[in-house]
């Protein structure tokens, strides 16, 4: 197996040295370049082996120890930040050239850039080389546009963290990007000049901007400019969250992604174009080089994104092997694709776009040969229904435990919606390329902007109708980390041992079932977490007590739900909270944390930053007004209330000056008054 797939050897390696490093494992840079340089000299040596039978085995380690020190460096190169950057960030005003890349425009606000710097300082007369890309605000750039090159001052600043526990790490999405700082703005002139990357970046956005113009013409409702934007721009600003929801929830997210799918379809359409010109013995040469053409040109007319990217790569080294008169071997050719990407850019490992593009199509090619195999309809439409449901299984199955861990849910109707999206998506991205090609033929043009609207709106109803059955996606689950990586471990000894032993089936089910184990252990020890959390949102702080899979708020009146409900999304995810009971205070109410034996800090309606409490025996409420009519009773001003997870439990009250009452939690989430209200 392994001498047939050589680049899949040689990925391994390397990603090792990424995922090493990522880890948090510290290499001085010294050390990694002298070890490389060593290795090296060493390879170089053992070539006076060759043909001794230690060779193979001492040239195939050194090898890939090589390649793992590659990985290491190349990582630490991509998030190493220059040795200017402190100053940088402590300065009120710095200065900046760099040529924007990106612009983001974003609704209600001003748009962002992000710039490739390429020298920073603190004024003109002390600018220094500082290669780095970042985020740019400010508040007019409306002349600002990719591929001009920027003179900007302001403040550097760094990306603040996540506010809430287990909330979405923007740090880490940015810093996967290559992106670790940004900057405010106070003012920003174009500079003179251009490059060759200028050009190309200008000639690019204007090329998008042209399409986008010509693909909407004609067509009004926005729900079907913007999913014709996202299939066939891969632009996706403009969805609305309903419609994501939709899509997300019938399991045909991907549909949107521009990704194998679209690149497969225009590599059809190019192909079949370019073999049907009559040019004689050169058709393959000119079909292949064709292909590659409008591959790589819808790739970056797109915005090349890591899945159109694998594509890309994959299909060209495909073509190339035909083109060269080689078989090529899939499983080699998806290998080259993420080495090259990956050398090009390390950290796109690392973001989840690319982990499910490359996990979908290795489910794919490995699963939907095995359950193909399982039925054999006569009738050419199911033939065509059972591959594709096939297709979406195998997808499916190297996807779920990633799916699950990140976002909680998992798409029961991903193999109907399979059926519906595909189809329609091949139409739609066929429709609209011959709508950018004869735009300027009117008739042509209404004719396919009317075909578009309707396939479209097609769509969008069957995913709405999808999504809005109560079976179509199962939602509140929950995987650990060490659940995650187990199940993805099973998967892979199934699949090595269904390719190397003749009777993997009786001896692979056993990692299955450790995977099984270890969800169920996940699951008891979430029944019984218990556990105080102060989440923040918009600067005000609302108190959470988990118990199990249920949780208890404690807010003021004034309190932004939707904001606060938005902000714990992500830590009920990761912890299983099915149901969530809101107790609201009087605006005013204040949080005193009371540990076992002091008081570990408190929280009002407005907080500055976020903090966890585990353990704490004791939690009192206090507030100047009377308490809630909820309570039963009125009480007095001043009066404490003490929450307590466990009322068996000691509790000090010796700097209590009113009367208190004692409250504990019930096993169904709610509050439960002890027989002896009084506490004395």
């Amino acid at each position: 197996m392994w001498r047939k797939h050589p680049m899949a050897r040689l990925l391994i390696p390397y990603l090792l040295g990424l995922v090493l490093m990522d880890s948090g494992l510290v290499f001085p840079a010294r050390y990694l370049r002298a070890s490389l340089v060593i290795l090296s000299i060493s390879l170089l040596g053992l070539s006076w082996l060759k043909g001794h039978r230690l060779y193979s085995g001492f040239f195939g380690l050194a090898i890939m120890l090589w390649l793992c020190l590659m990985g290491c460096i190349q990582y630490r190169g991509a998030v190493r930040l220059p040795t200017e950057t402190e100053a940088l960030v402590n300065a009120d005003l710095s200065t900046g050239i760099g040529l924007v890349t990106e612009r983001e425009e974003r609704t209600g606000k001003g748009p962002r850039l992000i710039v490739q710097v390429s020298a920073a300082g603190l004024g003109h007369s002390d600018l220094t080389a500082f290669r780095q890309k970042i985020l740019v605000y400010a508040t007019d750039s409306s002349g600002v546009l990719p591929g001009d090159r920027i003179l900007f001052r302001g403040q550097f600043t760094t990306i603040p963290p996540p506010d809430n526990p287990y909330a979405f790490d923007y740090v880490a999405y940015l810093k996967y990007q290559g992106i670790q700082l940004r900057f405010f703005a106070r003012e920003m002139q174009v500079l003179p000049g251009f490059s060759w990357r200028s050009v190309l970046l200008r000639r690019v956005y204007d090329l998008r901007q042209i399409c986008r113009r010509r693909l909407l013409r004609g067509i009004p409702e926005q729900a079907h400019r913007s999913i014709l934007l996202a299939l066939i721009l891969g632009d996706k600003s403009d969805l609305d969250v309903d419609l994501r929801t939709a899509f997300a929830s019938a399991g045909a997210m991907h549909i949107l992604a521009v990704s194998g799918l679209h690149v497969g379809i225009i590599g059809l359409f190019a192909g079949l174009l370019f073999g049907w010109l009559p040019i004689g013995r050169h058709r393959k040469p000119v079909r292949i080089a064709g292909s590659l053409l409008f591959i790589w040109l819808f790739t970056i007319l797109t915005g090349a994104g890591p899945s159109v990217q694998r594509s890309a790569v994959m299909f060209t080294v495909v073509l190339i092997g035909q083109l060269s008169g080689g078989r090529a071997r899939i499983w080699n050719s998806l290998a080259v694709a993420a080495f090259l990407l990956l050398w090009w850019q390390p950290l796109l490992l690392f973001q989840l776009g690319f982990q499910l593009s490359f996990l979908a199509v290795a489910g794919i090619v490995f699963f939907h040969p095995l359950l193909v195999k399982c039925w054999f309809p006569g009738n050419p439409v199911l033939k065509y229904a059972w591959s594709l449901f096939c297709v979406g299984c195998g997808a499916q199955l190297t996807t779920m435990p990633l799916t699950i861990f990140h976002f909680g849910q998992f798409p029961l109707l991903f193999w109907l919606s399979g059926w519906i999206a595909i189809p329609l998506a091949t139409l739609l991205l066929g429709t609209g390329l011959l709508k950018l090609a004869f735009t300027s033929l009117s008739i042509a043009d209404a004719l396919l902007g009317t075909i578009l609207e309707w396939l479209t709106s097609l769509l969008n109803g069957s995913m709405m109708l999808l999504s809005s059955w109560s079976f179509a996606t199962l939602d509140g689950l929950v995987l650990s980390p060490v659940a995650t990586w187990s199940m993805y471990f099973a998967l892979l000894v199934v699949m090595v041992a269904h390719r190397w032993r003749p009777d993997w089936r009786s001896w692979s089910g056993w990692p299955l079932l450790v995977a099984g184990v270890l969800a169920i252990n996940n699951q008891q020890r979430r029944d019984q977490q218990e556990a105080w959390f102060i989440l923040v949102a918009d600067n005000t702080a609302v108190l959470e007590m988990l118990r199990g899979d249920q949780a208890l708020r404690f807010q003021n009146q004034d309190t932004d739900t939707v904001a606060i409900s938005y902000a714990d999304r992500g830590l009920h995810q990761r912890l299983g909270i099915r149901r969530v009971r809101e107790m609201t205070w009087p605006t005013g109410t204040t949080f005193i944390i009371r540990g076992k034996e002091e008081c570990l800090g408190v929280v009002g309606a407005h907080y500055p930053t976020p903090a966890i409490w585990q353990g704490c025996s004791t939690w009192l409420i206090q507030t100047d007004s009377p308490f809630p009519e909820w309570l039963g009773r009125s009480e007095g001003e001043g009066t404490h209330l003490i929450l307590a997870p466990n009322y068996e439990k000691k509790h000090r009250t010796e700097n209590l000056a009113a009367p208190a009452r004692i409250w504990s939690l019930s096993e169904k989430g709610g509050l439960r008054l002890p027989k002896n209200n009084n506490y004395e």
